[in-house]
C-alpha cells in the first residue's frame, strides 16, 4: 500500500502565514542596517578622547578633528583646503599616510590601519602637528589666481556678495593673514580625537596622557557667523545672464528642527531637478549654533514659489533617500565614526548614533512643505539681483 501524504500544515495555518509573513517581511525591511547593532560611545575623562568599540571591523580608525572657526568664503576655502594639502604632504613625508579634509569649520585628519596590525603610539602624530609651516610663496600666488578664477561665474559672483554679507569686518583681510590664522588655530590647540575598532579601548588608554585635561580652545583665530540681516543689493554686468539669490538664515547642525532643514532641502533640489531646463545653484551649510542657506535662480522666474503649486513636494522620496543613506552609513565602521564626529564637533556626544533616522522618521510632511515654502519667497531676508529690474541700485533696509 503506497504511503499516504500529510500535509506538514493545514489550510488554515498556511491562510493565516500567507496573511501574516508579508507584513513581517514589510516590518523586518522597514528596519534594514538601523536593526544592526550600533555601538555606543564612549569618552575619556577630563578628556577630548572618543572610541568606538567596534568588534566586528577589520581597521582601526583615527580621526582627530581641528574646529578652526568659520571658512565659508571663497578665500577662506582655498587657505583651509590649501592648509589640508600642506598637512597631508607633511605626515606622508613622515610615514604617517593620512588623509585630511577642509571642511566650513574644521579640518578632519583620518588615518587607518589592519586590525591585525597591533596598537600603535599616537603620541609622535600629535607632536608633528603642532609645528607651524608658514606658506610658500609660490602656493600663495597660486591661491590667488585660483580665487580670481572662483569669482567669475555668474551664481559665484552672487554668492560671494551674499556670503560677505555674512562675514565679520575683523576676519582676516588677505590670504596670508588668513593662513596665519588658521595655522595658529590648529598649532596652538590639541586636537579632538576619535577612534574606532577592535581594540579602541586599548588605543584610547595609550593616547590619553598625550592629551592635556579639558576640552580644546576655542577657535577664535576665524570669527563666527555675522547675524543674517534684511539687505536687497543690485548688480549689473552685462557678461552675464540676470539671475536672482535669494538667502537667509537656517538652523546649525545642532538645533532639533537640523532633520526637518536636511528633509526640506534635500525635497526642495528634488523639486528643482524635475523642471526642465532649470538652471539653478542650492547652498545649505549647517554650523554649529546657526547656519546659512541661499538659492541662485534665473530671474525670468518671477514667482519661485509657484514650482510647489504646480507639483507636490517630493518629501516621501527625499525621506526614502536619505534613510537609505543613513542606514548604510551607520552599517559600516567608518560611517558610525563620521556621525561621532557630527556629535563631537556640534557638543551632542552623547546622542545615539542613529538620533538622525529617528528624527527623519518622525518629521511631519506638512512642515517640510512650510519650509520649502519659505525657501521659495521670492522676498526673502536677503535679496541680490544680478542684472535684475526693480530693486535699489545698492543698499540694504
Amino acid at each position: 500500500m503506497p504511503d499516504t501524504y500529510r500535509p506538514r500544515f493545514s489550510r488554515r495555518t498556511l491562510k493565516t502565514l500567507l496573511v501574516v509573513l508579508p507584513g513581517l517581511i514589510l516590518l523586518l525591511a522597514s528596519l534594514g542596517p538601523a536593526g544592526t547593532d550600533i555601538p555606543i560611545a564612549e569618552k575619556w575623562p577630563d578628556r577630548e578622547l572618543y572610541w568606538l568599540e567596534q568588534p566586528d571591523s577589520p581597521y582601526h580608525e583615527v580621526r582627530l578633528i581641528y574646529a578652526t572657526g568659520l571658512a565659508i568664503a571663497p578665500a577662506q576655502r582655498l587657505v583651509q583646503q590649501a592648509m589640508a594639502a600642506q598637512l597631508e604632504s607633511r605626515l606622508t613625508r613622515h610615514d604617517w599616510p593620512a588623509t585630511i579634509s577642509a571642511q566650513a569649520d574644521h579640518l578632519q585628519l583620518r588615518l587607518s590601519w589592519p586590525a591585525a596590525a597591533g596598537v600603535p603610539d599616537l603620541s609622535p602624530l600629535l607632536q608633528l602637528l603642532t609645528a607651524p609651516e608658514p606658506i610658500p610663496e609660490t602656493q600663495l600666488q597660486r591661491l590667488q589666481a585660483q580665487q580670481y578664477l572662483a569669482g567669475q561665474q555668474p551664481d559665484q559672483i552672487l554668492l560671494n556678495r551674499f556670503l560677505s554679507q555674512l562675514q565679520p569686518p575683523a576676519s582676516p583681510a588677505n590670504l596670508a593673514d588668513r593662513w596665519q590664522a588658521l595655522q595658529a588655530a590648529v598649532s596652538g590647540s590639541p586636537p579632538r580625537v576619535l577612534i574606532g575598532g577592535p581594540r579602541a579601548p586599548d588605543i584610547a588608554a595609550r593616547t590619553a596622557d598625550s592629551l592635556p585635561e579639558g576640552a580644546p580652545r576655542p577657535a577664535t583665530s576665524i570669527a563666527p557667523l555675522q547675524p543674517v540681516r534684511q539687505l536687497r543689493l543690485q548688480l549689473d554686468d552685462a557678461r552675464h545672464p540676470s539671475m536672482r539669490l535669494l538667502g537667509g538664515a537656517a538652523a546649525g547642525r545642532d538645533s532639533p528642527d537640523y532633520a526637518n532643514e536636511l528633509l526640506a532641502f534635500t525635497s526642495l533640489r528634488l523639486l528643482l531637478d524635475a523642471q526642465p531646463s532649470m538652471q539653478y545653484r542650492l547652498q545649505w551649510q549647517a554650523l554649529h549654533q546657526g547656519g546659512f542657506r541661499a538659492l541662485v535662480l534665473p530671474a525670468t522666474l518671477q514667482d519661485p514659489e509657484s514650482l510647489l503649486r504646480k507639483a507636490a513636494a517630493p518629501v516621501r522620496r527625499a525621506r526614502e533617500q536619505l534613510l537609505l543613506q543613513y542606514r548604510a552609513l551607520l552599517d559600516a565602521p567608518s560611517g558610525q565614526l563620521d556621525e561621532l564626529v557630527a556629535n563631537v564637533l556640534y557638543q551632542r556626544p552623547q546622542q545615539p548614533l542613529d538620533a538622525i533616522i529617528g528624527a527623519l522618521e518622525a518629521a511631519d510632511e506638512d512642515d517640510i512643505g512650510a519650509r520649502m515654502s519659505h525657501y521659495l519667497d521670492p522676498e526673502p531676508l536677503i535679496r541680490i539681483e544680478l542684472n535684475g529690474t526693480g530693486l535699489m541700485e545698492s543698499g540694504e533696509w
